[in-house]
């Protein structure tokens, strides 16, 4: 893992790259920011004994750098294809097997009482730790495992919802209950009853709100 300060893109642009009307700009933005960071990252961390060439991994994604797309839509195209492929090589592997965990590093009943290998995943952004506010949590749970809901918004630097507040406020203050409630299951085998609430409450309102944009 590696932490970076992105340095070409602002916050909101970078939540753009991930929006489904992405632009060939932000995506070339969001594609430097990533040779950045790996750059300083892979230098620092990779050693010789690991066998693996850090400069020609750069070179690569430099020379991938290059690639022109006459449009936004052919990048569009190009990107829902490659996604197409990697999610067909996905298909083909037990779902268990993808997700490569320390089993370990878990409570022993976390398992069995979340039977869905979506609920383990650190790459799905709809998975309690597979988003950027769940991996975040999670990664850092010692600070997260003793307080309340108020407190870890507070933690994570965001205020309790209100109703007057941005939508991606919203977003961000459903994956926190999320993040917490099976974050306490995963470590602990159990969630409790305050979180596992308000959790149950958070998501009766997003339901709500998705029936309601829906009609």
């Amino acid at each position: 893992k590696i932490t970076f300060i992105a340095k070409q893109t602002e916050p909101d642009q970078a939540f753009g790259c991930f929006r489904n009307e992405i632009t060939r700009d932000l995506f070339f933005l969001g594609f430097d920011d990533v040779i950045l960071a790996m750059e300083w990252g892979l230098q620092k961390r990779v050693r010789k004994s690991d066998g693996f060439d850090v400069h020609a991994c750069l070179d690569w994604l430099r020379s991938m750098r290059q690639i022109e797309f006459p449009s936004d839509v052919a990048l569009r195209t190009a990107l829902q294809k490659a996604r197409s492929v990697y999610e067909a090589r996905q298909a083909v592997k037990d779902p268990w097997d993808q997700l490569d965990l320390d089993w370990d590093a878990f409570h022993p009943d976390a398992r069995f009482l979340l039977d869905d290998p979506g609920d383990w995943s650190n790459t799905d952004d709809f998975s309690p730790h597979g988003n950027d506010t769940g991996a975040d949590i999670f990664a850092e749970w010692a600070d997260y495992d003793r307080v309340e809901i108020s407190e870890a918004a507070r933690i994570f630097g965001i205020p309790p919802y209100e109703d007057d507040q941005p939508d991606y406020l919203w977003k961000t203050w459903v994956e926190l209950h999320l993040a917490l409630a099976f974050g306490h299951i995963k470590m602990s085998g159990t969630c409790p009853s305050e979180i596992a609430e308000a959790t149950r409450d958070v998501l009766a309102q997003e339901f709500a709100l998705n029936k309601k944009r829906r009609d």
